[in-house]
């Protein structure tokens, strides 16, 4: 699957797509929150993620997974 990746301002190229995301573009993908809240969601609340090297990076698949799990249906 070809996607469009932004490498920099006004410079997009055409890629294969990963299987991992970067902690900006997950950040991006769970609802614009900061790296830090991501972080503190690994933390605190068991955040899946794949550590490369000295990066954090994060599966799709992994982190809609979570999501499911943490759905609620009632603030009650």
């Amino acid at each position: 699957m070809l996607t469009h990746v932004t490498t920099g301002p006004s410079k997009e190229v055409e890629s294969e797509a990963s299987p991992l995301m970067t902690e900006d573009q997950a950040a991006i993908y769970m609802g614009g929150v900061s790296k830090k809240h991501l972080y503190n969601l690994r933390r605190d609340c068991g955040l899946p993620f794949v550590p490369v090297g000295s990066r954090i990076m994060y599966r799709r698949e992994a982190l809609d997974a979570w999501c499911r799990l943490r759905e609620r249906r009632s603030t009650k």
